[in-house]
């Protein structure tokens, strides 16, 4: 036998073995990972994830339709953009179950989705998704121009000056 060969059946050897070589540290990491699973399907962010691609969808749709040949173009863009951002989602969720099972504890986990189930947590997601998520991006639509125009006050005036926009010298709050 050449020595790939040797090698892959070592190698095939050691993945059929690992199993029983699972050290009470594997188990715990698999246990936190299940739980973080767990804790992602609970909170609704696969879910969160699909409604926002079939935004992004959709919006992009509406925006390329008026410039396109044909509708099944605009349906094959489509799907190939669904499909891409469906690929992506799947990382990042990978990514966020990772994070998850090497930040929190199983006792931490088993708390954490015991919260989800719970009439408490149920309405905290829920209530979180409709009214406080809205409200939070309200706030930041709203204070947005005003945080603009004091970093720009701010970084003008430490660089000495510069020309402002008429509505960064008029800042709320400010005497001008």
């Amino acid at each position: 036998m050449n020595t790939t060969l040797l090698a892959a059946l070592a190698v095939l050897g050691l993945t059929f073995a690992a199993p029983a070589l699972a050290t009470e540290k594997d188990v715990v990491e698999a246990e936190r990972f299940a739980l973080c699973a767990r804790s992602v399907d609970l909170a609704g962010m696969r879910d969160d994830m699909d409604a926002k691609i079939a935004a992004i969808v959709d919006e992009v749709s509406q925006r390329i339709t008026p410039f396109a040949e044909n509708e099944k173009s605009v349906e094959a863009y489509k799907t190939a953009l669904g499909l891409a951002l469906d690929g992506g989602k799947a990382v990042v969720v990978q990514r966020v179950i990772e994070t998850c099972a090497t930040t929190f504890t199983i006792e931490e986990l088993n708390g954490i989705n015991a919260f989800y189930v719970s009439p408490a947590g149920k309405a905290w997601l829920e209530k979180g998704r409709t009214v406080m998520m809205p409200a939070l991006e309200g706030a930041i639509a709203e204070v947005q121009p005003q945080i603009e125009a004091e970093m720009q006050a701010r970084f003008c005036a430490a660089i000495g000056g510069c020309a402002l926009p008429e509505q960064a010298q008029r800042l709320p709050g400010k005497k001008t």
